[in-house]
């Protein structure tokens, strides 16, 4: 029922009724005119039953007006479906993504403006060239193989992923979307992550410490893969556990005035304890550092020998 609050279709419908009834006075005055009636009330009768035609002109302010409502709807039609192609166009055109729509023959048919800057050329040099041409030499047939797949795409030094879908119209298969979605900063970024995360699995399996990060509430927040045989127990029994899960009550208690020392001072403190690993009192020397969002690095070296050399050297 929207068309009952189409304004547009009553103005048109109005302008339309308004003719059609200036028609209709316009042929009743040429009627009187004619036979040089008067203009009483009664000469209007008299005409309605002697002339027949004048009933037929009766009708022609209804007529136009159901016209013209019916092409104020068409205007309205026709104004939505204008909105929605600008609407289309602007978002199709404010993509980043170079995106191509190629028809049956391979030729290009519409581009965005990302595929034009990408080509650094015009509209008029893109529409209507063959797909591969704007391949560079030999991958014309390669990008097959890159379609809706999660191998990279070189292009003008850049790697790109490609996605096509089909456009359908009628039921009917037209033309086909294909989007390169540049995926170098992604994959280079990935490249650093990983060449950095292997720098990193080096340098831990060199060291000899023992390296976590507990948060303000002392809950074992992450550990280095170095020394699992100086840990208190197995790793996976650690993460998410907090000191008094771990310890018994005194030194968990002991363990986290240190950690809120460290948050509270944003200070480095130096630390010396044992625990009984293996039935083995081991001796270590920490370092506690404060980092971001409350958390606190905590690097333990074990002293055990340098402790038992100490005692020799006492007796």
């Amino acid at each position: 029922m929207e068309w009952f609050k189409n304004r547009t279709i009553y103005r048109y419908a109005a302008i339309g009724f308004l003719a059609g009834f200036a028609i209709s006075i316009l042929g009743l005055w040429f009627e009187i005119n004619k036979d040089h009636l008067s203009y009483v009330f009664g000469t209007f009768l008299y005409i309605q039953r002697t002339q027949p035609l004048i009933w037929v002109i009766d009708l022609v302010p209804l007529v136009l007006g159901v016209m013209a409502g019916i092409i104020g709807s068409q205007r309205q039609l026709t104004s939505i479906i204008s909105k929605s192609k600008k609407e289309w166009e602007t978002v199709f055109d404010s993509l980043s993504d170079p995106i191509f729509i190629v028809n049956g023959s391979r030729k290009i048919v519409r581009c965005n403006h990302a595929a034009i800057d990408r080509l650094n050329t015009t509209y008029l040099k893109v529409i209507g060239k063959p797909f591969s041409e704007i391949l560079a030499p030999g991958q014309a047939e390669d990008i097959e193989h890159f379609q809706n797949s999660d191998k990279e795409f070189p292009w003008f030094g850049r790697l790109y992923e490609i996605s096509t879908s089909s456009l359908i119209a009628d039921s009917i298969l037209s033309d086909r979307v294909v989007i390169f979605h540049d995926v170098t900063d992604r994959k280079r970024a990935e490249e650093a992550h990983r060449v950095s995360e292997a720098q990193l699995h080096g340098l831990f399996a060199a060291m000899s410490d023992v390296v976590i990060v507990f948060d303000k509430n002392g809950k074992y927040i992450s550990i280095a893969p170095t020394h699992p045989d100086l840990l208190i127990k197995p790793p996976e029994e650690l993460i998410g556990k907090t000191l008094r899960d771990v310890f018994p009550e005194n030194e968990a208690e002991i363990f986290s005035k240190d950690i809120q020392t460290v948050l509270e001072t944003r200070k480095i403190m130096q630390v010396e304890y044992s625990l009984l690993i293996s039935n083995r009192t081991t001796w270590f020397a920490a370092t506690l550092s404060p980092m971001e969002a409350d958390t606190v690095l905590w690097v333990a070296r074990d002293i055990t020998d340098i402790k038992q050399a100490e005692e020799r050297l006492a007796q």
